[in-house]
């Protein structure tokens, strides 16, 4: 989003059959090129959006709604979405696959209820984050399912798993961990909040690096 306007939804807008993408770049080296989406595939555009980054194959929520699935919170549990990538991998018969897999059970808002909630000992109270924290939890145990299967693969895997944004928590947490107001922090403290974590899984050994 850096490039963009503020308030600009880039497959409404910045995506035609013209962009250029990672997906067009595999499908163009014979990878068969999927997308899997645990939501309404009206969202954001995905269904228009997706065969214009290069998607042949595409599924949503709305495919899998008559199926008696699993769901944390209000949302399909991140179990059923890894369930259906690992599907798709045993369905398609080529040698070469690229699935991108968009989640939805960590999705705000974290108002709903949920069992064994994880608490936060700190000054203030944090339903919030606590509930963030609770969906983390639980799609950690996902994660640990989805690795296990491909680490039985022969096939040479690799999974990376990133998020698209932060979550929508109580700014007095993060005050409480910073120490100080948001409005007081420093440039470089702010500039951390556009950092995009990601974690890069492989079956096989790969060349590991940190460049700053």
């Amino acid at each position: 989003m850096e490039d963009l306007p503020v308030g600009s939804i880039p497959y409404q807008s910045a995506v035609n059959e013209n962009t250029v993408s990672l997906c067009k770049i595999l499908k163009n080296k014979g990878y068969s090129t999927m997308a899997l989406h645990m939501y309404f595939a009206s969202g954001w555009n995905r269904e228009y959006a997706y065969p214009w980054l290069g998607f042949d194959e595409m599924h949503f929520y709305d495919e899998y709604e008559d199926e008696n699935i699993e769901f944390f919170r209000a949302y399909p549990s991140d179990k059923v979405s890894y369930e259906k990538v690992i599907e798709l991998y045993e369905q398609d018969e080529n040698d070469k696959k690229f699935i991108f897999n968009v989640t939805m059970q960590d999705h705000g808002g974290y108002t709903f209820k949920c069992s064994e909630d994880i608490t936060i000992n700190m000054n203030g109270d944090y339903p919030l984050t606590e509930q963030y924290l609770t969906t983390l939890h639980n799609s950690d145990a996902a994660l640990e399912v989805l690795i296990s299967y491909f680490q039985q693969i022969q096939e040479p895997t690799v999974i990376l798993l990133f998020g698209d944004h932060q979550p929508a928590i109580e700014q007095e947490f993060l005050e409480e961990l910073y120490g100080k107001k948001i409005e007081d922090l420093s440039l470089e403290e702010k500039q951390r909040e556009y950092i995009m974590p990601f974690m890069i899984w492989a079956n096989y050994d790969i060349e590991e690096s940190l460049k700053k």
